[in-house]
């Protein structure tokens, strides 16, 4: 079981006990750039095709990019409008309301539209009691159920999907395959989220024989509105944790398979073991999200309430104290305007494969694959890099280093393109000739730690 489910265990249990003895009612009480500076090559905008305005088309799981964050305001919290105001100008584009009572919620929602916020999950005590009653609940009182929910929030536009769990292991999954169903029956065009374990977690608390059998089941099975998973590579003390990119082979090429869109939960917070990020490690989550093809990107965790703080949590992005802004605020709000024209210009885009630039094959995750030659690119030199290619031929390149400064620079030389090379200029979201070149007249481009870059031959 990951660490982060083992906190939200505890509040989902005082959630319980209070829906147990105050009654199903609706109501309980709260618980608790490239990289972050543009340079821009050479030259003048290219077509207009590259300009991040055009409508984004519906593909399987979502309308559009969104960047969102797991725990934020809730309580009174979330009646204080200066949190969505700070939420909105820290690029946060579509964002959860978790264990609000449905009065704050409606509230909450009101204030999030006036910020032009849409809420990414809802979560609704009623809907609650039914993942905790299970299999003992009838298909009657569950469609019923999540009619009311429904209707009751049948005034607000502005709701994207609805909150179901968090870290389910596999015996949960009956109860919210029908769940999905009935949201599916009684509002089709809304979401239904539900965040799966990461690889890491141990085969008694997925309650499967091994990960990949859990994914399969939780696809074939719960049949999700989109694929969800949460990974905490960096530790306070290193070794960092192992198996980063294996996770996301497995649910790159599973999303792949069933053709559904996924989102990737990223730590951001520190905690318990968990380390406290630079700018650059933050950068490098999310560039590897978008190498990979993922079309949602999550921060764990917004907001810090008094429980966390007094479990010695910190540096999120606020404080729910004091409306304290964390130095991750202004990280986040850096990187977030990076990761969204980037996040919006690849959303349409399909994930054809991705590769590691590696002279150490041997020290790769399994199922990752060492580049040698794939598309435009062709031949290529340098040392760790991950290149994730796209089906209309364009490529993003991420320095596979995150540590800041000298130690974090790398140097990618394209050995095949001599010309025609452009690169997606994120401060005017177009495409522009690139123009970097070394003494030997390749092109290269220069990375800082976990800084990444969108390309195309023309």
């Amino acid at each position: 079981m990951s660490l982060k489910n083992t906190a939200k265990l505890l509040l989902v249990f005082l959630m319980i006990f209070s829906l147990i003895f105050t009654g199903c009612n609706g109501s309980t009480p709260d618980t608790p750039n490239n990289g972050t500076t543009t340079t821009t090559q050479g030259g003048d905008d290219m077509q207009g095709n590259g300009e991040n305005n055009k409508p984004q088309k519906s593909t399987n799981g979502f309308s559009q990019f969104e960047i969102t964050y797991y725990w934020g305001p809730h309580g009174e919290t979330a009646l204080d409008e200066s949190y969505w105001k700070a939420i909105a100008e820290c690029g946060f584009t579509s964002v959860p309301l978790e264990m609000n009572t449905t009065a704050n919620n409606k509230a909450a929602l009101s204030l999030m539209k006036k910020y032009g916020l849409t809420c990414s999950s809802l979560w609704d005590s009623r809907v609650q009691m039914m993942i905790y009653k299970g299999d003992s609940i009838s298909q009657e009182e569950l469609e019923s159920t999540v009619k009311a929910v429904v209707d009751d929030y049948a005034a607000y536009d502005n709701i994207v999907g609805w909150w179901l769990q968090d870290e389910p292991n596999s015996d949960l999954f009956p109860i919210l395959s029908r769940l999905v169903a009935a949201f599916k029956k009684y509002d089709p065009t809304r979401e239904t989220f539900i965040d799966l374990f990461p690889v890491y977690a141990d085969p008694a608390a997925l309650k499967t024989k091994d990960y990949n059998e859990y994914v399969d089941r939780h696809l074939n099975e719960v049949n999700p509105s989109y694929l969800c998973y949460d990974h905490y590579h960096f530790m306070e003390n290193e070794p960092h944790r192992k198996q980063f990119f294996e996770n996301f082979e497995i649910i790159r090429q599973k999303s792949l398979d069933k053709n559904l869109d996924y989102m990737s939960i990223v730590l951001l917070t520190k905690h318990w073991a968990f380390g406290n990020l630079t700018r650059s490690q933050i950068l490098w989550e999310t560039n590897m999200c978008l190498t990979y093809g993922a079309k949602r990107i999550s921060y764990f965790t917004f907001i810090l309430d008094p429980d966390l703080l007094a479990d010695n949590w910190d540096n999120a992005c606020m404080s729910s104290v004091d409306g304290t802004k964390y130095p991750h605020y202004y990280d986040v709000q850096a990187i977030n305007k990076n990761t969204a024209p980037l996040g919006k210009e690849l959303f349409n885009k399909r994930s054809t494969a991705v590769f590691h630039l590696t002279n150490r094959p041997e020290t790769l995750e399994e199922g990752c694959e060492e580049y040698v030659s794939y598309g435009a690119l062709r031949r290529a030199s340098g040392e760790d890099f991950v290149i994730g290619f796209f089906d209309d031929g364009s490529f993003m390149v991420t320095n596979k280093k995150f540590e800041e400064g000298e130690d974090g620079k790398n140097t990618l030389i394209f050995r095949s393109v001599l010309m025609g090379l452009e690169y997606f200029d994120v401060a005017t979201a177009t495409w522009k000739p690139y123009a970097t070149r070394n003494g030997d007249g390749n092109f290269i481009y220069e990375a800082n730690g976990g800084e990444g870059m969108l390309f195309r031959v023309v």
